[in-house]
């Protein structure tokens, strides 16, 4: 039920933004070698403990900064690293950002997406910011799906 659940928020996420790159990440243009980039070339190749730690600095990076800068292909990544690569990946620093960004931001779909990322992300933290987030959403929209992914994540 889980998987089921995360594939239709990430889904929905993405459908909003259509038209959004396809079901995969993205390439990453910051300044430090983007390591989304180097995944996206070598595909899922062995790699060390060190490596993902780099990555999932590099993905919380790409979203600390104001909410109006980040970029779908950013959240795009986080949501797919957070995934199909939960156990190898920390992105728990993140969760901060993308609760400003489900809160803050002018689109509904970035909101969304933001959403999906936290549940994507799944620890405490972030479904401790989902449920603050859905008392102020105006989106009944947005709404629906902070709670499918609050339920989900406590299995309601």
């Amino acid at each position: 039920m889980k998987n089921y659940v995360r594939y239709y928020i990430a889904v929905i996420a993405l459908v909003m933004l259509a038209p959004a790159t396809a079901w995969a990440q993205v390439p990453s243009f910051s300044e430090s070698k983007p390591l989304v980039n180097e995944y996206l070339t070598d595909g899922e190749r062995p790699r060390r403990a060190s490596w993902w730690n780099l990555l999932g600095r590099q993905l919380t990076n790409t979203v600390d900064k104001p909410v109006s800068d980040v970029s779908e292909q950013e959240l795009q990544n986080i949501i797919y690293f957070a995934t199909h690569h939960q156990e190898k990946v920390n992105l728990h620093d993140a969760v901060p950002y993308l609760v400003e960004i489900a809160s803050g931001h002018q689109k509904e779909g970035y909101r969304i997406m933001a959403v999906s990322a936290l549940h994507a992300i799944g620890d405490h933290n972030s479904m401790k910011g989902l449920r603050n987030l859905l008392r102020d959403e105006p989106s009944e929209r947005v709404q629906r799906v902070i709670k499918a992914a609050y339920a989900d994540y406590f299995k309601l």
